[in-house]
């Protein structure tokens, strides 16, 4: 393969991780929240962002970081992150003591499946 390959090759599977870990901190995150913080923010259901951000968790294992599907996903991750995690927050929608720490353990949790699925797809 060479050194040029095995660069790439990195390269790629550090981008598919940290698509994937993006994905996944947003689709976790989103669960959490309350359903009532969705309608108080005024933004989509629960549920659509739940539908979203899990297929956008499943697009990076399925498809590769690069895939058209995958890219969509990100986006959607990313306008929850940027736009919707903050309307939810501000509307009654945070975890109240827990909310410093939430995020980190949320993070670390998603990195641990995304290592496991990483694992996985080696080992089959």
């Amino acid at each position: 393969m060479g050194y040029v390959g095995t660069a790439t090759w990195g390269i790629g599977a550090l981008v598919t991780l940290f698509v994937m870990l993006i994905c996944l901190v947003a689709f976790i995150e989103a669960l959490l929240r309350p359903a009532r913080a969705y309608e108080a923010a005024d933004k989509q259901k629960k549920v659509f962002w739940g539908i979203i951000l899990g297929l956008a968790a499943l697009a990076p294992w399925a498809f590769g970081a690069m895939h058209f599907i995958t890219v969509l996903g990100v986006a959607a991750a990313i306008i929850y992150l940027v736009d919707v995690r903050p309307a939810l927050r501000s509307n009654g929608g945070s975890f109240g003591k827990l909310e410093k720490i939430a995020m980190p353990l949320i993070v670390v949790g998603a990195l641990a499946v995304v290592v496991l699925l990483w694992v996985l797809q080696f080992s089959w």
